[in-house]
């Protein structure tokens, strides 16, 4: 935890690295091996949370702009109207998309480790909005544009889909996994191109900002696949309960008559 704290990390990552030292030892204790868990007297220090950069419209604009004749832009739109993170995306699959049910199935993730369940290690969904239908589409032509190697593939019919296939929707050029560094230095680059400074998980936390007035609590912990509403709130309460226009107007208000 020392060392932890030393490199900067944060109390959320530290408490979480307590929680699973004291599933051990606290076991260690139930067998009689320890008389006592050396954990449990740990106190993690509290430290000020790092903000959650929001992007405003116009350095969205500005990043789509930069990116509008490559091949990462439609991923960066999908990101940005659905909300999953950045391994959720790699990993994502034609047949995840359940178009009649009209929502995305979101059980995998592709980390530095490879190929393995969802962070929070559960399956979730996301809504199938027509937004997201067009980007899928012309993520689709783009992909054939290029005559990317899964749309060679046995599965693959000229019907303009790839329906219930296990191929990938934002495969590399060679139609392979896309590694996540990979993603991450890439819309770096592109966003400082544009003179922003964003990374992937900008656009999970924009789409929170952006649709915080829109959905319920509920229906935004059912999409980010937090397993409860508490967790939704722990990190992006500051957001779900804005009132700062509220605030802007009534200070306002009260300073107009003075």
């Amino acid at each position: 935890i020392s060392k932890m704290n030393e490199k900067g990390m944060s109390t959320k990552t530290m408490k979480h690295a307590k929680t699973v030292m004291s599933v051990g030892f606290n076991a260690a204790v139930n067998d009689k091996i320890l008389s006592e868990s050396p954990v449990q007297k740990i106190e993690i220090p509290d430290k000020q949370a790092k903000e959650r950069k929001v992007l405003t419209i116009s350095e969205l604009a500005k990043i789509i702009r930069a990116m509008k004749n490559s091949r990462w832009i439609w991923s960066v739109k999908f990101m940005l109207y659905t909300g999953v993170r950045r391994g959720e995306l790699l990993a994502l699959k034609w047949s995840d998309i359940e178009w009649e049910n009209k929502r995305i199935k979101i059980d995998e993730s592709n980390s530095s480790t490879g190929l393995g369940d969802t962070k929070s290690r559960k399956i979730h969904y996301v809504p199938l909005s027509d937004k997201v239908i067009n980007c899928l589409a012309q993520q689709l032509q783009m992909l054939k544009a290029e005559n990317n190697p899964i749309t060679f593939n046995d599965n693959f019919t000229q019907k303009e889909d790839l329906k219930g296939t296990d191929l990938l929707v934002f495969p590399t050029e060679e139609g392979t996994m896309i590694k996540p560094n990979t993603y991450y230095h890439t819309l770096v680059r592109f966003a400082e191109k544009a003179g922003v400074k964003a990374t992937p998980h900008c656009l999970r936390h924009t789409f929170v900002y952006l649709t915080r007035k829109t959905l319920s609590l509920k229906e935004l912990q059912e999409i980010l696949g937090h397993d409860e509403t508490t967790t939704t709130l722990d990190i992006y309460g500051d957001m779900i309960n804005d009132t700062i226009d509220k605030s802007a107007n009534q200070i306002d208000n009260v300073f107009e008559k003075v």
